[in-house]
């Protein structure tokens, strides 16, 4: 209240006033709106619309007095048509509940996409290194035998024979054993066997005896 004078003796009834001045500012706004903005969803504006009016109203009446704010207590339709508008608006807030589920299952999805998509680009990353590491590794001995090649040719090169030979004689998966002819100058062939097998036909003798 601003003015005590005028709300006591400018009015005979001033909270009578009041009461008209706010319905008509009320039935104003309704007037410039669908009954839905009122009814169902948002209605701020239309309370901020009342309000802006029943101030207005106010200030020109000289009641002495200012309009602190106004509220919404209990807003609905006419008894024939409240129960459907009841429906309508829940059926409104449904569909928002909803989106609302599905920005955030989009969300969550493109996330995960994401998450899955730096995995895979991080472990083809990692996979990437390890095969350049491993390919400098194998170049890096390779450089190292050519370089003892070089200052030793006749042992690296009896070494990676033996080491051919070695692996050349393992059992094959079912365990059998193999046998290796060699030829060659100076190379005489020897045939690794089973305590259990029989003794090899001499046939070598006569393959790798020196012309004559």
């Amino acid at each position: 209240m601003t003015d005590a004078r005028a709300w006591h003796y400018g009015q005979s009834d001033p909270e009578e006033l009041v009461a008209r001045l706010s319905q008509d500012a009320l039935r104003r706004a309704i007037a410039v709106r669908d009954a839905d903005a009122v009814l169902i969803g948002m209605n701020d504006p239309f309370v901020r619309d009342v309000e802006a009016r029943l101030a207005a109203d106010l200030e020109r009446s000289g009641l002495g007095a200012t309009l602190v704010g106004v509220s919404m207590h209990d807003v609905h339709a006419l008894p024939a048509v409240h129960d459907s508008y009841r429906k309508l608006a829940s059926a409104m807030e449904d569909a928002k509940t909803a989106e609302r589920k599905a920005e955030i299952g989009r969300m969550e999805r493109l996330s995960a996409a994401r998450t899955f998509a730096l995995q895979k680009v991080a472990r083809a990353e990692s996979d990437g290194l390890h095969e350049v590491g491993d390919a400098r590794g194998i170049a890096a001995a390779f450089q190292s035998l050519v370089a003892v090649h070089a200052m030793s040719p006749k042992s690296i090169e009896m070494s990676m024979l033996i080491d051919a030979l070695e692996r050349a004689l393992r059992p094959d998966p079912e365990g059998k054993r193999r046998t290796v002819l060699l030829l060659g100058e100076d190379i005489e062939p020897i045939i690794r066997m089973q305590s259990t097998d029989e003794p090899a036909p001499d046939v070598f003798g006569d393959i790798l005896a020196p012309r004559r």
